[in-house]
């Protein structure tokens, strides 16, 4: 059987805060795949037998393949970010949030000669 190991990743970008975050993030899966594949190629050259190599490997595809589905949803995450950064209409919608005076609402319940505001952050 041929294992053969993943590379742990090729360069990360710098962008954004949340961009580069998320390159973080992709860095460390594809670490995680690096380590999962010398795992792969150690059950496949060790003492085991067949069908417990077997399904040692297909277990370590299935973690694998998880991690790849996580790296594809963290790129979707990271071009969206992109998009909205490159478009402005797509970032209005988002917008800076609700000013603080629409945040503070007086406390309806009678609190003796206290006042009290609730604030919503």
């Amino acid at each position: 059987m041929n294992v053969t190991a993943v590379s742990a990743g090729g360069p990360v970008s710098a962008g954004s805060g949340a961009a580069s975050g998320i390159d973080r993030q992709i860095e460390r899966l594809n670490k995680r795949k690096a380590v999962i594949a010398e795992k792969m190629l150690a059950v496949a050259t060790g003492d085991d037998a067949q069908k417990v190599k077997d399904e040692k490997i297909k277990a370590l595809k299935m973690e694998m393949q998880v991690i790849d589905m996580q790296i594809q949803q963290l790129l979707k995450k990271k071009m969206e970010m992109e998009k909205k950064q490159q478009d402005p209409s797509q970032a209005a919608e988002g917008g800076i949030g609700p000013s603080i005076s629409e945040l503070i609402q007086p406390d309806n319940k009678p609190q003796g000669d206290s006042v009290f505001i609730d604030m919503k952050l």
